[in-house]
Parts: structure tokens; C-alpha cells; sequence
């Protein structure tokens, strides 16, 4: 009997794990563009910015405010070879012009490519392994008065299997580089002192249980290794576990929601980490006959710029809603409020008023504009956002807005 109930597991497992990879294989199929031999070509011609600010830097602290036109056209180019359904190869080319009209000093090219191959193994499990060299720019860095260029070049290995009663089991082990540059700042460079080493791994397990929603438990740890001698007091480790619910893309409700628990661990003994509650979501959901509403959140700590702190604590939520008005005409409006928590450190610190302790910036973003939409999948609109941070950390409060043509491939 027990023998049985392996055998169905195993064929089970086997059908639902193959089914997955002829899904990724199919989708290559479908976005194809044009084919060169084997190689499979999808090229995409999009914008990481097209916009008008009031304050490239956005919200984070300034004291003279620059306005400007940003325009970042972002071509990417993805090409794959599919072996009889069995290996997929990827190359994935991105590169960036970021265009400043009245400041010519913050113009410049970046570039992002990785390369990736997937293997169906046994038909049991999809065995990937990929290496990224990811080059991308700040408009403005939310701590502090500076455009920032950012390097992420890691290697990563994951196996996925999954059974026909939706049980799943994901590993995953990575290890990056991450590198940071001030772009044309006076006040010296700053940004370098995050450089760092980090290496990770999580196991998550995961069940189907309506349709295609799942629930999921993930086990994750990490250790960040700073790389300059001036920080070598950040360098810490972290142990998170968290649970959630993905919800299909085909469903009423898409996206994913997790809540979970945290222990961040700093090397030096006298540098305050924290053991606390952890979450985030992106949730979309699709109103019959009115339109779509977005909602979202995030808590976790962040590696600070500032030199007296280590970290700093995110808690922001977001909501955004889209309807049509009339005809092909949608109108969108939405907003944002967030806090920094920055956690009493070993360092001495002190508040504007001379006494030390932690301190907390609120910040506020509303936005709204409308969107014209010329086939299902394609729209262009026009949205406005303004935004303003009270800063206890710098005392003061920082306003901005920021006008965008938006690109809209989904409604």
C-alpha cells in the first residue's frame, strides 16, 4: 500500500513539474519576434523615466531644490534557445540613456545583462542557474541629497518542483556584489561606504488550496559582509521566516501578501540590531464594471547612508485606483505614507533639540492623472504626483512633484 501511494506522489509530482516548464517554454513560443536559427528574439522598447520634477533628488533631504526633464529610454533585448523542451537558454540585454535636459552633468549610459539556464530533470524538478550584472540609477535617493548608480552582480542556483495537488518545494542559494557611486555630488562620495558582499539562501514550501492560490512558508538567511575598512562595523546577518498567499493573475484578487519574523544580527556588540515583525504586499484587485484597485505595503529595515545610523525602518502603505470614465478614458488616483524609524544606535547621536534617542521622518505622496487606452494591452496617460517628507533627522520639510507621460501595458 505504502508503495502505492509513493508511486502516485511520484507521477504526480513528475506531470505537474513538466506541465510548469512547457508553460515557460510556451511562453518563449508566444513572445517570440523574430527567429534567428534557434535563437528566439523578444525585443521591448519602454522608459524607466519620462517625466518633469520639481527636485531630482524626490523627497529626501535637499537644500536647493533642482528641477528638470528626465527621460531614460530602456530597450531590452531577450533571446532564448529552447531544447526540446527539456533545457532553456537566456541572454537578457538592458541598457539605459539617462537624459537630464537642464543639468548635463547627470547624463550617462548604464547597462544590465544576465544570462540564465533552466533544465527539466527527471521531469521531477527545474533546476536554474543564472548570473546578473544589473546597472541602474536613483532619480533621487530617499535618504540623502544625491543621484546614486547602483551595481548588483550576483550568481544565483534554484531547484522548483512541484506536485499535481500543488505542493511545492523551492531552494534557492545566492551570492551578489553590491557597489554604489555618487553621480556629480560636491560633497565628496558617500554612497561607496554601503558596498558590500552578500551571500543568502531560503527554502520555501508552498500548497494549492483554491485553485490556483497558494499558501507558503519560507525560511531565509542572510549575511552582509561590508567591503570598505570605515564600515566593516555594519556588517551583520539576518534570519527571516514568513508565510503568505500568492494569488494567480487570472483571479479576481492577483498578487501576493506576507507577514513574518525578523532577527537582524550586527557583528559589533555594541551596535543595536532589532528582532521584530516583518511584512509586505502588492495586491491587485479587479472590480466588475468599475475598474482596479491596487493596494500594498511594506516594514522591513533598510542599510542607512547616514554615518551614525546602521539601519533604518521602512512602514509605508500605498493604495492606488484606476476606473473608466468614459469610453477609452481612465481616470487614476492614488497615494502613499510612509515612516523611517531610525532605531537609538551606539553611535552618538543627538536630536535637534540636544537630546539623543531615535528618530522618525513621515512622508506623504498623492498622485493622480488618466490614461487613453488604444488597444487592451497599450495605453498612454498623464500623471502628476507631490509629495512632502517632515524630517526630524534633518529638521526640516521637503516638498516636490513630478510630472509623468505613462506607458500602460495592462488595465
Amino acid at each position: 500500500m505504502s508503495w502505492g501511494l509513493l508511486f502516485l506522489a511520484a507521477a504526480g509530482l513528475q506531470a505537474q513539474t513538466a506541465e510548469i516548464f512547457r508553460g515557460q517554454v510556451q511562453e518563449i513560443v508566444r513572445k517570440t519576434r523574430l527567429k534567428i536559427g534557434p535563437v528566439r528574439i523578444y525585443p521591448v522598447l519602454k522608459f524607466s523615466h519620462l517625466s518633469w520634477v520639481s527636485n531630482i533628488f524626490g523627497y529626501s533631504n535637499t537644500l536647493a531644490q533642482m528641477s528638470d526633464l528626465v527621460i531614460t529610454p530602456s530597450p531590452e533585448l531577450k533571446a532564448n534557445i529552447v531544447f526540446r523542451n527539456m533545457l532553456i537558454l537566456s541572454f537578457t540585454e538592458n541598457p539605459e540613456y539617462h537624459f537630464y535636459l537642464k543639468n548635463p552633468g547627470y547624463r550617462g549610459f548604464t547597462n544590465s545583462y544576465n544570462a540564465e539556464a533552466r533544465a527539466l530533470l527527471f521531469n521531477r524538478a527545474i533546476i536554474s542557474g543564472r548570473y546578473e550584472n544589473l546597472t541602474n540609477r536613483y532619480l533621487g535617493y530617499q535618504e540623502l541629497d544625491r543621484v546614486i548608480e547602483y551595481t548588483n552582480e550576483s550568481y544565483s542556483a534554484q531547484m522548483l518542483s512541484q506536485s499535481s495537488r500543488g505542493t511545492s518545494l523551492r531552494i534557492e542559494a545566492r551570492f551578489s556584489r553590491l557597489s554604489y557611486e555618487d553621480v556629480l555630488t560636491e560633497s565628496g562620495q558617500i554612497s561607496p561606504r554601503l558596498n558590500r558582499e552578500e551571500k543568502s539562501g531560503y527554502t520555501e514550501f508552498g500548497y494549492r488550496i483554491f485553485s490556483a492560490t497558494h499558501v507558503f512558508l519560507r525560511g531565509t538567511y542572510s549575511e552582509y559582509d561590508f567591503l570598505r575598512q570605515e564600515s566593516d562595523w555594519r556588517t551583520s546577518r539576518a534570519i527571516e521566516v514568513t508565510a503568505g498567499l500568492q494569488f494567480p493573475g487570472t483571479s479576481v484578487i492577483r498578487g501576493s501578501f506576507a507577514m513574518g519574523f525578523k532577527k537582524f544580527i550586527p557583528k559589533e556588540s555594541g551596535v543595536k540590531g532589532f528582532a521584530g515583525l516583518i511584512g509586505n504586499a502588492s495586491l491587485q484587485f479587479r472590480l466588475e464594471n468599475f475598474g482596479v484597485l491596487q493596494l500594498g505595503f511594506n516594514r522591513n529595515n533598510n542599510f542607512s547612508l547616514t554615518r551614525e545610523f546602521l539601519y533604518y525602518f521602512e512602514n509605508s502603505v500605498n493604495g492606488r485606483l484606476t476606473f473608466r470614465l468614459a469610453g477609452s478614458l481612465y481616470i487614476r488616483l492614488g497615494g502613499q505614507y510612509g515612516q523611517y524609524e531610525y532605531p537609538e544606535e551606539a553611535a552618538e547621536v543627538s536630536d535637534p533639540d540636544g537630546t539623543s534617542g531615535s528618530f522618525r521622518d513621515d512622508y506623504i505622496q498623492l498622485s493622480g492623472g488618466f490614461v487613453i487606452r488604444f488597444t487592451p494591452t497599450f495605453g498612454i496617460g498623464l500623471s502628476y504626483q507631490t509629495w512632502l517628507r517632515d524630517s526630524r533627522l534633518f529638521g526640516g520639510n521637503y516638498r516636490g512633484n513630478l510630472v509623468t507621460i505613462d506607458i500602460v501595458q495592462s488595465f
